[in-house]
């Protein structure tokens, strides 16, 4: 187990190699030029992959969900289930970009938060690039926090990046 289907390595690895571009700090037109080919190839899967991989949940949230899935007796197929879930559907991030309104950010975000609740996940990663983008984040979070008073937090910001966990 924790093999992921052949289509979606091939999209990882193009994830990837945009992950070192970016972080070798590639102009902004070669970055959407890589991602707009992962996306024409892979449609809206392969945007998903290349925002998770992006933000590095791949080795870290994915790969431990796998991890707990198989320790805790879960078939391939259900592992699989909850796999295609967070790839096909997004249902642990929302990638907030430049063109999102607050209401937009506060929509999806409470959205997957009662969509987690009912597939028995209890997070959810917010993640954002640029100045714009992380006062928006912090806006719509600030929000929240009296709709889902029991809601914690967990905020890490570096090199304009914003990534929230909440846990509900």
């Amino acid at each position: 187990m924790g093999k992921i289907p052949h289509a979606d390595y091939t999209a990882l690895r193009a994830s990837l190699y945009l992950r070192k571009r970016f972080s070798e700090g590639a102009d902004r037109d070669e970055i959407a030029k890589l991602k707009g080919e992962i996306i024409w190839k892979y449609s809206k899967r392969g945007r998903n992959i290349s925002d998770l991989c992006s933000a590095g949940y791949f080795e870290t949230l994915i790969k431990t969900i796998f991890e707990e899935k198989v320790l805790s007796g879960y078939t391939e197929t259900e592992i699989f289930d909850t796999y295609n879930l967070i790839v096909e559907e997004g249902t642990l991030t929302v990638f907030v970009s430049i063109g999102m309104s607050p209401d937009q950010v506060r929509r999806e975000i409470e959205e997957k938060i009662k969509r987690n609740k009912r597939y028995g996940l209890h997070l959810l990663y917010i993640h954002g690039i640029g100045r714009t983008n992380i006062e928006t984040i912090r806006m719509v979070i600030y929000d929240l926090k009296e709709r889902y008073p029991t809601m914690k937090r967990i905020t890490e910001e570096y090199a304009n990046i914003i990534s929230v966990k909440l846990e509900f």
